[in-house]
């Protein structure tokens, strides 16, 4: 069956009050919505169309947890609509591009269990997420009876962002003009701190890169955000954090660091007051034009279960910010296939240890490294790092950071057209 590549995907949803993340990325910075909600959201009699389920959160797999919560549950989707699926009238996605989770059997059996005894097959059922490590997760868990599910990816959080350093759109972060702010973004005149620590959210490896920067005596020399343990991530109590430093006696070092933090009422280096999510589209250009250099903690920090980078290294690239990233490894791949430079300056083989302490350990030695570099020749230093740093803000500046975003989601709107129209 043919069908126009240009003609909006027709789509109806289950399961939450919007169609959720993914179908509104696809609209951001498009002049045409790729999508067409079907009148009354209702299963159409004829022809094909996408089912979407926007997940809230990944523990509303359980039906279990979602009948306690008085949530409707994917188990609960209409039998009509399950035989569309099944008969290739209709491709079902999972929509969870909010979020990164890494693979756990348990919730995900739910799925699973679900898809088979409903005979649908894998080319009609999609998993969208952030995390890129979930599809080689299946097929170590499952093996050869690998459940009938596929697996893409969906960098929400991204898109927003790269929309967001484009200027001209509504809620832009940066100005038509960008001069000023090139003037003195490397100019050793202008800087009064080394470094620059965003953190939104506590975790653990925030803690620890706060506790390895006043370790090594740069945390008075950084401007840092940090909201305390007030407001906390599951994970991420003081005894979690203790016990992560008993497992790694390589980092027992920072023990005072940690307990001197702990009694810190808030930090705060830019002008914000929100919090988590709703710091995406925020950016205080001043807090780039005091520094030198950004340590980006990123949302993750493990050995490669979870495996994306978020909006918090895009923007950091995207003003032009030497930036390191504690986060997954090979998180910097990802900034290099968004068409960002990288600093050739900066030993970046932190990036490529798998082992989350040792990664660690290996990025803070090249940061102390960095530092004592720019304290020796500050000015050198900065002319060294502005031509990355200047392709890095004119890629988001003129736009192009955006098209390598919409560019590899046409790529991904081809293959859903194909899937639900077999051309």
């Amino acid at each position: 069956m043919s069908h126009s590549t240009d003609a909006a995907l027709p789509v109806i949803f289950r399961g939450h009050t919007h169609p959720g993340f993914w179908g509104h990325g696809l609209g951001v910075g498009r002049s045409a919505f790729p999508l067409t909600l079907v009148p009354g959201n209702s299963r159409p009699l004829a022809g094909r169309y996408l089912c979407l389920i926007p997940l809230r959160d990944f523990p509303r797999l359980d039906p279990g947890f979602a009948r306690q919560h008085d949530d409707w549950h994917f188990s609960d989707l209409e039998a009509d609509i399950v035989a569309d699926v099944r008969e290739g009238r209709a491709l079902l996605i999972f929509d969870l591009s909010n979020e990164g989770p890494a693979f756990y059997p348990p919730l995900f059996e739910h799925v699973f269990r679900w898809l088979q005894a409903e005979q649908l097959p894998s080319r009609r059922c999609l998993w969208l997420a952030q995390n890129r490590a979930i599809s080689a997760a299946f097929a170590q868990y499952f093996g050869a009876a690998q459940p009938a599910m596929e697996c893409w990816y969906s960098d929400f959080f991204v898109k927003i962002a790269a929309y967001a350093l484009t200027p001209g759109h509504a809620d832009s972060l940066l100005p038509e003009d960008i001069g000023d702010y090139l003037s003195v973004l490397f100019s050793g005149w202008h800087k009064d701190r080394l470094l620059l620590c965003l953190n939104a959210t506590p975790r653990i490896h925030r803690l620890l890169a706060l506790a390895g920067l006043r370790d090594a005596g740069l945390l008075d020399r950084s401007l840092v955000s940090f909201p305390g343990l007030q407001y906390c991530k599951p994970g991420t109590s003081t005894d979690e954090v203790d016990g992560y430093l008993r497992d790694h006696p390589s980092l027992h070092s920072l023990r005072p660091h940690l307990d001197w933090l702990y009694a810190q009422p808030p930090m705060r280096a830019d002008v914000f007051s929100e919090e988590g999510n709703a710091l995406v589209t925020k950016l205080d250009l001043d807090v780039y034009r005091r520094t030198s250099m950004s340590l980006v903690t990123e949302s993750d920090f493990g050995a490669g279960a979870v495996d994306r980078i978020t909006e918090k290294s895009v923007k950091a690239f995207g003003v032009g910010h030497p930036s390191f990233i504690l986060g997954s490894p090979y998180s910097l791949k990802y900034l290099s296939n968004l068409g960002f430079q990288r600093w050739t300056m900066f030993d970046e083989s932190y990036d490529l240890i798998e082992d989350p302490t040792e990664r660690f350990l290996a990025l803070m030695s090249e940061i102390r490294r960095q530092c004592a570099l720019l304290d020796h020749a500050p000015f050198e230093w900065l002319a060294a790092a502005s031509d990355v740093g200047r392709f890095n803000l004119q890629h988001a500046h003129s736009g192009a950071l955006l098209r390598t975003v919409l560019k590899q989601e046409d790529a991904q709107l081809t293959a859903v057209r194909r899937r639900l129209y077999g051309d």
